[in-house]
């Protein structure tokens, strides 16, 4: 089961399961985003009730979100041969970009830096060995030419 082994943080995750696992999260933070505008357009109760039932939306979708891209992180982190514990840079730049949104000004240049972060660990190759993480996790599975011609015929 693919789903348990996203919160395993002892595993390695390659470049290609990181950007899917990536992509998931940004289609929960736009599911999250359109439950909330919805809630503020039906207009449930009053002011106050919409409000708290908007930043619970947005509270429960952040939670969800933390939750599947921490670890993942990590273990991409683990696959390049880093240690997990940069994960913790990340989270603080997070901090960085929330406490700027809250300013009054923010100069959104904070988001820069995370988003440079996942780029990064995103595009940088996989230690093509066995380190002290775990066993290398190949991109795509190759095939040799005698497997090939094994396979499907015209």
């Amino acid at each position: 089961m693919i789903l348990p082994r996203c919160f395993d943080f002892r595993d390695r995750l390659n470049r290609k399961g990181y950007w899917h696992w990536y992509v998931l999260s940004l289609l929960v933070i736009g599911i999250g985003a359109v439950i909330a505008m919805m809630i503020g357009l039906l207009g449930f109760g009053t002011p106050e009730l919409r409000l708290n039932l908007i930043l619970s939306c947005y509270l429960v979708t952040a939670l969800i979100v933390l939750s599947i891209q921490v670890p993942i992180t990590v273990q991409r982190l683990h696959d390049i041969g880093k240690s997990g514990r940069y994960a913790l840079v990340y989270l603080a730049f997070i901090g960085m970009v929330v406490y700027d949104l809250l300013r009054p000004f923010p100069t959104f240049l904070t988001v820069l830096v995370p988003f440079a972060f996942v780029v990064m660990i995103g595009f940088v190759p996989s230690e093509p060995r066995k380190n002290r993480y775990g066993n290398y996790v190949p991109e795509e599975e190759k095939f040799s030419e005698s497997e090939q011609s094994e396979g499907f015929r015209i």
